[in-house]
């Protein structure tokens, strides 16, 4: 006699023969069987997010639930826009060949021998770029020069692949400006060109007649750029003109007197 079930796929299920007459019931001993599952393709991986890089991006992700009954062979990070693909055993993979000032997202597949999964929920937006401060250069030209102040030049060069977040002058008497006398701060600036700000340019309460050293930087947040050592002279000092006071004179005539005076 053979009985037909529909048992649950991977799942071990134990039997008897039983049969019975008027007297009694008898059994058979306990025996038990494994059902099965066709392997499919894995599920798909989870938790994708990514960093970027300079023309890349690593991509990181979670492995999916289940495998499909076969082993994940390798996994897949592609791009979007693009399609740029990466591959790796597990996470995390790195993404190469990305262009730098793009904004991409990412999704992630499983592939084992059956197939390849359905692809993940798509990443965190990343934005490649380089990792370099901005590159900064320190004009010779001041210009104008006072006694007690003066205008600075310089100009961004190079963004390292983000805009400044700071840009200005370091300032001092010492020619290799291990200590300063004053950085100034001009702010955000965007893209490459030439100090616009007066609050980065301009420096005052500088004694007249001395020869004081400056440099450019700017910064981002892959560090600080700076130019080179440049610098200038204050006007000379004013002469002093004596003040003569008159306190008092005598002996006075037609044509003359004689004054008693006080420099």
């Amino acid at each position: 006699m053979a009985l037909s079930i529909c048992p649950m796929p991977r799942t071990t299920y134990y039997f008897r023969a039983y049969a019975t007459n008027a007297t009694t019931t008898g059994y058979g001993e306990i025996l038990n069987f494994s059902t099965t599952q066709p392997d499919t393709v894995p599920g798909s991986p989870t938790g994708v997010s990514a960093v970027a890089g300079n023309q890349q991006a690593t991509v990181s992700f979670s492995a999916p639930a289940s495998d499909g009954g076969s082993t994940i062979l390798y996994y897949t990070a592609s791009s979007s826009p693009g399609h740029i693909a990466g591959y790796g055993s597990g996470s995390p993979i790195t993404v190469t060949g990305l262009t730098n000032e793009v904004a991409y997202t990412f999704t992630v597949t499983a592939t084992n021998a059956i197939g390849t999964s359905t692809p993940s929920t798509a990443s965190n937006e990343v934005t490649p770029n380089t990792t370099d401060p901005p590159t900064v250069t320190t004009s010779a030209t001041v210009d104008p020069i006072g006694q007690l102040s003066a205008t600075l030049n310089g100009d961004i060069t190079a963004t390292g692949g983000q805009n400044a977040t700071q840009h200005g002058f370091a300032y001092g008497t010492s020619a290799t400006l291990v200590t300063v006398i004053a950085t100034t701060t001009g702010g955000a600036f965007s893209g490459t060109g030439a100090f616009t700000s007066s609050s980065a340019r301009s420096i005052s309460s500088l004694s007249c007649g001395t020869t004081y050293y400056y440099r450019a930087y700017a910064s981002n947040d892959y560090g600080t750029g700076y130019g080179t050592i440049q610098n200038f002279e204050t006007l000379a000092c004013a002469e002093s003109v004596p003040t003569v006071i008159v306190l008092a004179y005598d002996t006075v005539t037609q044509t003359s007197a004689n004054l008693l005076t006080f420099t």
